[in-house]
């Protein structure tokens, strides 16, 4: 498994084609939406790409939405910067354009890693994202994914919720047998949508038991060549979101691996630290600018902690990928 000196996520759009009530990019809601500057970006992560070079650092750029694929001049800048700079890409897709033969042919050639939006079986997951069928689409165009690009690598991701919970490691078996490399979850956040998250929060009861789950579910899928990821800190930011107790980390080292991107434009240490210490990533246009944001967030950290931190919810820091 290649890693990273870096990672870099970028929020390219706020639109979506789904409508999920636990997301802030409902299609359904009534809310502006933003997509990033694309010659801002594009001078942003050229800059990367020579820092890349120069500092012969691995460095992962990752799409975010909204959904990316929806965006032609991403998929565009992606393959310009792939030929020109040792640059690795990855997107998290809902899956909606997968049976598209163009878009997998773009992913084949351009990406590293994908990861797919799973919420459960099709009674599940299709009310939960909006869309009749769409479960069957994403296994069908996974596997094609497969069968087409075997050195990529293709994780799926589930948001844990109250009602999907019982059915994690069925789910897992499932998409184990598809051929995917890995497996990941989050636990349902409550920050984009307030009035759903309290009546589909996991239990604490539920998740107690994710440990011992995740060992059965580990076992169960050991001969697909897939991977459940997890580790105690992740658990241990769960245990503590689901009991209503704080777990704050202060000395993070941001922006040292970790780097988040918004739709508007501004870059911190990770999604929930943009007003405290983000900037704007049109005041990055150099190797020299990007190794300096480390030395930035430190400073802008030292002045003012973020009230996050406090309590940080960050996946990434916890361990996800661990």
């Amino acid at each position: 498994m290649h890693t990273y000196n870096k990672i870099i996520v970028i929020e390219v759009s706020t639109i979506c084609n789904l409508a999920c009530p636990f997301c802030a990019h409902d299609s359904r809601l009534k809310v502006p939406r933003f997509t990033i500057d694309l010659e801002v970006l594009r001078a942003f992560t050229r800059a990367v790409g020579e820092f890349s070079s120069a500092k012969n650092e691995s460095v992962l750029v990752s799409w975010l939405g909204g959904e990316p694929l929806l965006s032609k001049t991403v998929l565009s800048l992606t393959e310009e910067l792939r030929s020109n700079h040792p640059l690795y890409f990855s997107a998290t897709t809902n899956g909606t354009r997968l049976s598209d033969r163009a878009i997998r042919d773009h992913i084949k050639h351009f990406y590293s890693e994908l990861t797919v939006s799973v919420d459960g079986f099709p009674p599940f997951h299709d009310k939960m994202r909006g869309r009749a069928g769409l479960f069957e689409e994403i296994k069908d165009g996974v596997k094609l994914l497969v069968q087409e690009a075997p050195r990529l690598k293709i994780r799926i991701n589930t948001v844990l919720m109250r009602n999907n919970f019982d059915f994690f490691q069925d789910l897992c078996m499932e998409v184990a047998n598809w051929g995917v490399k890995e497996i990941t979850f989050n636990q349902l956040g409550g920050r984009d949508r307030p009035e759903f998250y309290p009546y589909n929060r996991l239990s604490v009861e539920q998740a107690n038991s994710i440990p011992s789950l995740v060992s059965r579910i580990q076992n169960a899928i050991k001969n697909t060549g897939a991977k459940l990821a997890f580790s105690e800190s992740y658990f241990r930011r769960i245990s503590a979101s689901a009991r209503g107790e704080k777990l704050p980390i202060l000395n993070c080292k941001p922006g040292s691996y970790y780097l988040f991107v918004n739709a508007h434009g501004r870059i911190s240490p990770c999604s929930f630290t943009t007003d405290e210490y983000g900037l704007n990533i049109s005041s990055i246009q150099t190797t020299d600018a990007f190794e300096e944001l480390q030395s930035v967030f430190r400073q802008r950290k030292a002045l003012k902690q973020a009230s996050w931190c406090h309590d940080c919810p960050s996946t990434n820091v916890h361990g996800k990928f661990s």
